[in-house]
């Protein structure tokens, strides 16, 4: 059972990974433009997705964090470590990307409290932790995804960070409790070398290991490569397995590379981050040229639209919406 909902001073999201999960959810829906098809479902569903989770776990004052992935760069470390490397990933058409592009341009333009960190080069796991060490330590942070790379952020640094995942909210003690090891760095990236991680095309490490030896493992040894150095010496391990650690040792190390953390200083993404603003001209603009209807994406920029209507006086609609002095929610 998870903890106990409350509200945040800061939410950080795992961008791609919940367009990923709407681009398949809303897989059906597109719009045609003139002889072009954009696949919308991903946006459509990635926006109420984020509406959602303003409304249920942002303080009025909060920010939300929006962290893409640099899905389309072809230097990325891990891929000179593994050409495999969330090879599935790189197969997705090209449609995809531009209607993921359209939902980071729609974001931008979405709320003032809400910044963007974006084609960095990194993948926003690593980008994570060097946005929580800028947040002051005094508040506190709900990350988002789905992906277990994400829980090593649980109570990073001894700061109030907890992870929304598979419906539920992680604390320290939430996450040993369901997964039975605590949420560290190096007992997940022990969990991921040995177990693989389909999302990422990252392969078992060692297949068929029965879970109670696993978290033994993960209990007893900082990393693969000192249950590599004492294998001979492990007591409840069998002959087998250890021959198994042994003969798969290449492809342990080499999970281990893909699964770490790159580290990098506070200042890398510096340069990457962009403060949002809502802009309601713009967002209908996208809106109708992605063929949404307004009130069922956007239920404010609607209100918004029927105020305009009802105070009509004279200004034509771009005097409206470009006013200075518009005021900001």
């Amino acid at each position: 059972m998870s903890i106990i909902e409350r509200k945040y001073d800061h939410i950080i999201v795992d961008t791609n990974n919940v367009y990923y999960a709407n681009y398949y959810v809303f897989n059906d829906l597109t719009y045609q433009i003139k002889n072009s098809v954009i696949i919308t479902g991903g946006v459509y569903g990635s926006i109420l997705a984020f509406q959602r989770l303003r409304k249920r776990f942002l303080k009025e004052d909060g920010i939300l964090w929006a962290l893409f992935d640099n899905a389309k760069s072809k230097t990325n470390i891990r891929k000179t470590i593994d050409p495999d490397y969330k090879l599935d990933r790189h197969k997705m058409p090209k449609s995809f990307y531009r209607a993921l592009d359209y939902f980071r341009m729609i974001q931008m333009n979405h709320s003032f409290n809400q910044k963007i960190v974006y084609e960095t080069g990194y993948e926003s796991d690593d980008i994570a932790p060097v946005i929580i060490r800028k947040i002051p330590k005094d508040q506190s942070i709900l990350v988002v995804s789905e992906d277990l790379d994400w829980s090593r952020l649980i109570d990073y640094q001894g700061r109030t960070v907890h992870q929304y995942m598979k419906k539920e909210i992680f604390d320290a003690t939430a996450f040993k409790k369901k997964y039975e090891f605590s949420p560290s760095e190096n007992k997940i990236v022990l969990y991921k070398v040995i177990r693989g991680d389909k999302v990422d095309n990252i392969p078992k490490g060692i297949k068929g290991l029965p879970t109670k030896i696993l978290l033994q493992l993960i209990d007893d040894f900082k990393d693969i490569f000192e249950v590599h150095e004492q294998v001979s010496i492990i007591p409840y391990l069998t002959d087998h397995w250890k021959q198994v650690i042994k003969d798969n040792f290449p492809r342990l190390a080499l999970n281990h590379q893909l699964v770490s953390f790159i580290p990098l200083s506070d200042t890398d993404v510096d340069n990457y981050i962009s403060d949002c603003k809502y802009s309601p001209k713009v967002l209908k603009i996208f809106y109708e040229s992605l063929g949404f209807k307004i009130r069922g994406v956007d239920e404010r920029l609607s209100n918004d639209l029927r105020r305009f209507n009802k105070k009509l006086t004279g200004n034509s609609f771009d005097d409206f919406w470009t006013r200075p002095s518009y005021p900001r929610k």
